[in-house]
This record gives C-alpha cells, sequence and structure tokens, in this order.
C-alpha cells in the first residue's frame, strides 16, 4: 500500500506525463507555401510581418485583407488608401536589392516582375512573390494567397465571397439587354493614333462583363494605338475616358462631335486606376462601367 505522503509526488508524475503527451499530439506549426504568377514557390516560416509592397495592386489587396500596416516599403505608385503615402517609397522598377533588404521584410511582392529581378532578391535572403494576374478569376486568386502569405487567409475569404456577389450582381442586372459598342480610351494625347486596349486587358473583359462589346475586341494585343479612323469606323455607342478634362478634349477634338457617343451625351468617365490595378477596386471600376453602358439595369 502506498504511504500517503508519497500520493502527492505520483500525482505530479502522472500529471506531466500527460501533458508531456498531449504536447506530442499536437500539431507543429506547418510552414506557408504558396505558387506565385511566375511558377515560383514562396514558402515562410510564418505569416510576414514586414512586406515590402511594391505595385499599387499589391498594397490594395494587403490593405483589404487588414495587412496595410505591416507595409514597410512601397513603390511610389502605391498611393491608395491615403494612409500608405505615409510609408517610404522606392522606384519597382529600379530595385536595388541592398536598398530593399534594408528594411529587413519578411516578403517582397511584386508585379510585372522577371524571373532575373527575383533571383537578384532571393540571392541576398529575401523571400520573393510575384503577382500580375490576367483575368478577374486569377486577380481573386491572388487575393487569396496574398492573404495566405500575411495570415489572413480568412479575411481574404470573406473579401473575395463579397467581390463574387458584387460582380454576379451586375452580369443579372445587365443579362438580356443590348450590348452596346463601347471604345475605351486610355490615352489621346495623341488624337489622330489613340492608345485603346484589346484582348487581353482587365479593360476588355471588364466590358464584356459590363454588357458591352469592345470595339476592338479583336485586337490581339492587350494595350495599342488605333487611328481615329478606325474609332470612326465603328462609330461606337459609348465611349469611356480617365477624368473630365479627357472627356472636353476628346468633345472638342475636330470631326468627333459627329461621333453617336458624343451627339448622345454618351462619354463617360471612370479613373484610371478603378480599371487597371487589379484588385478590389476593380469591381467598383466594373460597376462604374456598367451604370455607363446600361444606366436603366441601376436604380439612382
Amino acid at each position: 500500500m502506498l504511504r500517503p505522503a508519497l500520493l502527492p509526488a505520483l500525482l505530479i508524475l502522472v500529471v506531466g506525463c500527460k501533458q508531456d503527451l498531449e504536447h506530442q499530439r499536437q500539431p507543429t506549426a506547418t510552414r506557408i507555401q504558396v505558387e506565385d504568377d511566375l511558377g515560383n514557390k514562396v514558402v515562410l516560416k510564418a505569416p510576414a510581418r514586414t512586406i515590402a509592397s511594391l505595385s499599387p495592386s499589391n498594397t490594395e489587396i494587403l490593405f483589404a485583407v487588414g495587412c496595410g500596416e505591416r507595409i514597410v516599403l512601397r513603390n511610389k505608385l502605391s498611393s491608395y488608401p491615403k494612409q500608405v503615402r505615409r510609408v517610404p517609397a522606392t522606384n519597382a522598377f529600379l530595385l536595388s536589392p541592398e536598398h530593399v533588404a534594408g528594411f529587413s521584410p519578411d516578403l517582397v511582392l511584386l508585379s510585372h516582375a522577371d524571373q532575373n529581378r527575383v533571383a537578384a532578391l532571393r540571392r541576398i535572403g529575401l523571400a520573393v512573390a510575384t503577382f500580375d494576374p490576367r483575368g478577374l478569376e486569377a486577380m481573386l486568386a491572388n487575393i487569396t494567397a496574398i492573404g495566405t502569405l500575411c495570415g489572413a487567409r480568412a479575411r481574404a475569404a470573406t473579401l473575395i465571397k463579397d467581390l463574387r456577389a458584387r460582380i454576379a450582381a451586375v452580369r443579372a442586372a445587365v443579362k438580356g439587354r443590348r450590348r452596346p459598342k463601347v471604345y475605351m480610351e486610355n490615352d489621346g494625347t495623341d488624337p489622330l493614333k489613340p492608345w485603346t486596349s484589346g484582348r487581353g486587358s482587365f479593360v476588355d473583359q471588364l466590358i464584356t462583363v459590363a454588357g458591352g462589346d469592345n470595339i476592338v475586341g479583336q485586337l490581339n494585343r492587350p494595350y495599342a494605338q488605333i487611328s481615329a479612323e478606325e474609332v470612326f469606323a465603328q462609330d461606337p455607342d459609348v465611349i469611356v475616358v480617365q477624368g473630365q478634362a479627357e472627356a472636353k478634349r476628346l468633345r472638342g477634338r475636330e470631326g468627333w462631335s459627329k461621333l453617336r457617343a458624343v451627339r448622345d451625351g454618351r462619354v463617360a468617365t471612370i479613373h484610371a486606376d478603378l480599371l487597371s490595378r487589379p484588385g478590389p477596386r476593380l469591381i467598383q471600376g466594373l460597376e462604374q462601367l456598367a451604370r455607363a453602358l446600361h444606366p436603366g439595369a441601376f436604380g439612382p
């Protein structure tokens, strides 16, 4: 029979053994791994706490999933939301790996990058992910990947659910309506050869989803200059430009007042960032575009 004095010691031993066994059963922390748009595997030991976000779209995604305050370095074009402008800025196209490393980022986010730039950053021990989506689905997938890398996967999933619902609402609103012909002018500095968006661009996809037909949808390049004669030959129902000043200049061009869209007062303005930055605000651009093409399909 055990002596009463030995019982407390035995109890401690049993409890200690039980805790050791429970600790052994608990899963150890797993590393984080995603594949970026260059096909590179990006591996982190833990969610990124300090981030160099060197593209506007990735910066906007980080803020949308609640990780914006972790940005320690941005590129100069990252201007939204306003609070990011307080973060030190650099030129993403003239990168100094040593300069970036000086901010001690756990993660570097790029877009429009090539393997050489990525390799230069990785050689000095930086984790690098490049996201350059070519469509809405790819943009949503990037939100998941970035949310995963910064430990905000649940927040990213909630955001994606909301964005999908808004896309579906636009599709439903324009379904069955006559599809207007749309001319999107990106840059009219040379009015005889303006820049526009063709196949493979976000703008082309947004026009389609918003219930329109891009007049240069057959153009097998995402961005190109076309002649003013091509615009006149198509005589679009709606013209979209990127600001009020651009709209005024377009309406004042010689001969352009004869175009149907100008005659009917259907020259719409949408901020360029809402149509070109593949982040959450792209859906805001889609909604504005759909309203411009089908004003009767939406409430006031």
